[in-house]
C-alpha cells in the first residue's frame, strides 16, 4: 500500500453518567478491568483495542478540547462475540436487554442490550450453519 497510511482502532471510549453503574454493568458482560484511571476504567476486550468508560467532561473542558462527548450512541452498536450468549443474558439486568436472543441467517445468534447510558450493545455468539 504505497504511500497509503494504515489506520488501527485501539481505543473506544464511551462517555458514562455514573461510572461505577457502568464499571458493574461492563463487569456484567465478563469484561476484565484492566486499569482504573482518575476519570476512567480501562478494560480488555480480547484483542488489542480497549475499551474505555470515561467520566462526562465539564463544560469547560469540551470548550477547551473543542468535542462534544456525551453519554448514549443512537447510530453506533458495539458488537462483542461471547461463546455462551444464553449464560451471558441470564446475567444482565432483564431492562437492559433490548432484543433477543435472536437467530441470524448469517450463522449466529444475537443479543442486543444497552448500558446504564444508553449505549447500544450486541453480543453475538456464531453457531454451525
Amino acid at each position: 500500500m504505497d504511500g497509503v497510511s494504515v489506520v488501527t482502532l485501539r481505543s473506544v471510549f464511551l462517555v458514562c453518567g455514573d461510572l461505577d453503574k457502568s464499571l458493574t454493568f461492563y463487569q456484567q458482560l465478563g469484561f476484565v478491568l484492566k486499569e482504573r484511571k482518575t476519570r476512567s476504567y480501562i478494560f480488555h476486550t480480547g484483542s488489542e483495542v480497549e475499551l474505555h468508560l470515561h467520566e462526562r467532561l465539564s463544560q469547560a473542558e469540551r470548550e477547551s478540547f473543542g468535542v462534544q462527548w456525551d453519554t448514549g450512541s443512537s447510530g453506533l452498536v458495539h458488537s462483542y462475540e461471547t461463546t455462551d450468549l444464553d449464560s451471558l443474558a441470564s446475567s444482565l439486568p432483564p431492562d437492559s436487554v433490548l432484543a433477543g436472543p435472536l437467530e441470524t441467517p448469517w450463522g449466529t445468534r444475537i443479543l442486543m442490550v444497552g448500558d446504564p447510558d444508553g449505549h447500544r450493545i450486541e453480543l453475538r455468539e456464531r453457531r454451525e450453519l
